[in-house]
């Protein structure tokens, strides 16, 4: 997912060098190209983890010259992709194994004199380390207002479909697993249940769901092709309650009009 969206990124970077640089100075009717980078969060039933996240989008002017020529509404779409919100959830597992009792010598300590085989099994819960990666695409709507000729501001709704991702990783604690090292004169033996554990439960690592964005931005155009954004407020969002909900809630980044 994340390799299709940096391959969007590429694709775009060739637009921008395709295009050149004599496109005029932008205006209401001119299409527009965004790109950026921001931070967003997962909101988890503990709290919210941040996210790292990408944003590609396109826009046209659909109804220019509103409010004195100062104001105009497009459509277009956007692609967002955030990465991260790494957490720790609860798993189900079990254990069956054995280990090895050393039986040492009663006149000297240090020396083995038998082994016994000991069988340890049973079943508990444990965490494992997960990550998210979701991924939205939506069409958009823009209401354009520009306050001076570089500085424009906007305010942008839309809604789509979100392919939610979770990495589910290691075993990362003890849980409620049991260990034991005995180490005396007579025998020694150590055992760690959370070894052995294999996990039982299985659970979804992705979804298809609902997404939807509704934030405000500006850009300002510092030549006339290229500009600077950032957009807050709920860039994109990506719902739903198993997996629980995540947002991209700012960003930033550059125009190019052409």
């Amino acid at each position: 997912m994340r390799g299709t969206f940096r391959s969007m990124i590429m694709l775009s970077a060739m637009l921008f060098g395709v295009a050149g640089a004599s496109a005029e100075t932008p205006a209401y009717e001119d299409k527009v190209i965004d790109l950026g980078i921001g931070v967003g969060a997962v909101d988890y039933s503990t709290g919210s983890k941040a996210t790292f996240t990408q944003r590609f989008g396109m826009e046209w002017c659909i109804k220019p010259g509103m409010l004195n020529d100062k104001a105009w509404l497009s459509i277009g779409f956007q692609i967002n992709n955030g990465y991260g919100g790494s957490y720790d959830i609860m798993r189900w597992g079990s254990y069956d194994y054995n280990y090895i009792v050393y039986h040492k010598s009663p006149a000297d300590p240090q020396e083995v004199v038998s082994e016994t085989t000991e069988h340890r099994s049973g079943a508990g819960t444990t965490y494992t380390s997960t990550t998210r990666d979701d991924f939205s695409i939506m069409p958009i709507v823009s209401f354009h207002y520009k306050f001076m000729p570089k500085l424009e501001a906007y305010a942008t709704a839309g809604i789509g479909v979100g392919f939610m991702h979770r990495f589910l990783g290691k075993i990362t604690g003890d849980g409620n697993f049991s260990w034991g090292s005995i180490d005396n004169e007579t025998e020694r033996y150590s055992y760690r249940d959370i070894d052995h554990v294999v996990i039982n439960e299985s659970l979804p690592t992705n979804k298809v769901t609902a997404s939807a964005a509704l934030y405000i931005g500006a850009r300002y155009w510092f030549t006339p092709s290229w500009a600077i954004n950032g957009q807050l407020g709920m860039v994109s969002g990506v719902f739903n309650g198993d997996f629980r909900s995540s947002f991209n809630v700012f960003s930033l980044g550059a125009s190019y009009a052409f």
